[in-house]
């Protein structure tokens, strides 16, 4: 929990990015299953990531890779991983509600992530990836991002 509490934020984007892709090597590799109170535990660093970190940026990626992407691992993984949506929902809407030092945006994100979480966990093995991920946090390419940038020139001393 060290490495995402304190920067450089390099070193927390990359816990994000390796974070289920590890959990589902360990799993495969000793052959175990992880039930929902040892993820509540591998979960712990990335709640205290969400009650104090301040980047904007960061924020939002940690709850993309980690919070959004849960039930769509946890449908799609060969592991066994006990996802509980309803109660990490439920750890989220605690965080959100008892976090005093929270910026507004930041608790207004946590509280739609309650809400996007609880409605995946009613619609439960009915809900696609479609549902699972909102738009908002969805990997594919915009518009602004397929235009060509245009290159400036630096001014020569």
């Amino acid at each position: 929990d060290t490495v995402l509490t304190n920067k450089p934020d390099g070193l927390r984007f990359h816990v994000l990015d390796v974070f289920l892709p590890e959990l589902e090597k360990v799993c495969k590799s000793n052959s175990k299953s992880v039930d929902f109170n040892n993820l509540q535990d591998i979960l712990a660093p990335f709640y205290i990531l969400l009650a104090g970190i301040k980047s904007q940026t960061l924020y939002e990626y940690a709850l993309k890779k980690v919070f959004y992407a849960l039930p769509e691992f946890s449908a799609t993984t060969s592991v066994d991983v006990d996802v509980n949506i309803t109660i990490v929902s439920k750890c989220i809407f605690k965080i959100a509600s008892e976090s005093e030092t929270l910026p507004s945006k930041q608790r207004d994100l946590l509280y739609d992530t309650y809400k996007h979480l609880k409605s995946v966990a009613k619609k439960g093995k009915e809900a696609t990836g479609k549902d699972m991920v909102p738009e908002k946090f969805t990997t594919e390419s915009t518009q602004d991002d397929k235009e060509p940038k245009k290159e400036r020139k630096r001014k020569r001393k």
